[in-house]
């Protein structure tokens, strides 16, 4: 019996950190054609286009195209929208700031949620959770003195644009609290969710090639740019899907901190080995603290 618990235990463990592993590959990859891939700045939309789009198609084979009520669908609309938001302002702050404390700040929108759970639900908040928040403005205040990719103190756009992804990202886990209240939507909720995001940056992507005539590629491999929206479609579907299945099966304050630490922790890691973002003392700090604060949030 005990070597039958051990077992689903680890079974459980491995399956957060799968999680957490195909949650990442999406900043990744995003990293990875804004520096590798992509030829033109522009481009990023229609590769963020193409990975919500096969996002919302393995939503669809899994079993998403059932029947979804009014409210639902504008839930899914919304949600989208903000999913799309989020996706957009964090691959700029890859651009004009550091990675791993982008991923760590959208990471700690987990705070919205609990705040919008007292204030609408009156869940109480518990001590720790007070000191996460804390944390978080900590956070908030220690990133100002860590430096960009190039340089001196990250700047004011990096500030402005993690601050508007944190709240979109933020909102996006009180949509689906919302939705989950009332019943819900089921599978087709993500699908109409990333197919709306998708929707939004093809949109995007015609506004910002208005004008535009010639100008050589947009990028560099076709099947390099394939395989990379592919993967980041990928690791948000299985990410979702496995955070859905652990939900019921495991303690929400051993679950999130789990997945959002974890996932802080292997996107800083992928920065500083593979985009070789520079490491200081600084940056340290501020993902420890970071880190700490999800911990205590999800308490």
């Amino acid at each position: 019996m005990e070597s039958g618990i051990t077992a689903s235990y680890a079974m459980l463990n491995f399956q957060i950190f799968t999680a957490v592993i195909f949650f990442s590959l999406n900043g990744a990859m995003t990293r990875l054609f804004q520096l590798k891939i992509g030829k033109k700045p522009q481009a990023i939309r229609i590769y963020q286009a193409l990975f919500c789009a096969i996002a919302a198609l393995l939503n669809l084979i899994s079993g998403g195209a059932a029947a979804m009520s009014a409210p639902a669908f504008v839930a899914a609309l919304a949600f989208g929208l903000l999913f799309a938001i989020a996706s957009h302002f964090s691959a700029e702050c890859y651009r004009c700031g550091p990675m791993s404390l982008t991923s760590l700040i959208m990471n700690l929108s987990l705070s919205i949620p609990l705040v919008y759970s007292f204030v609408v639900f009156g869940e109480s908040v518990t001590a720790s959770q007070i000191a996460g928040l804390a944390l978080l403005c900590a956070t908030f205040a220690l990133s100002a003195f860590c430096s960009s990719d190039g340089g001196g103190k990250i700047s004011l756009k990096w500030s402005m644009l993690v601050l508007f992804g944190f709240l979109a990202n933020g909102f996006t886990a009180v949509i689906q609290k919302s939705d989950a209240s009332v019943g819900g939507g089921g599978g087709m909720f993500l699908f109409t969710a990333y197919l709306f995001s998708a929707l939004y940056f093809s949109f995007l992507y015609i506004k910002e090639n208005k004008g535009i005539r010639g100008g050589g590629k947009q990028i560099s491999s076709a099947w390099q740019f394939l395989l990379a929206s592919a993967l980041a479609g990928a690791g948000s579907f299985v990410g979702n899907a496995l955070l859905g299945y652990l939900s019921v099966r495991v303690n929400a304050a051993l679950l999130y901190p789990s997945v959002n630490g974890g996932l802080a922790l292997v996107t800083a890691l992928i920065s500083f080995i593979f985009f070789k973002e520079k490491l200081n003392k600084a940056k340290i700090v501020s993902i420890i603290v970071g880190v700490a604060a999800i911990i205590l949030l999800a308490m």
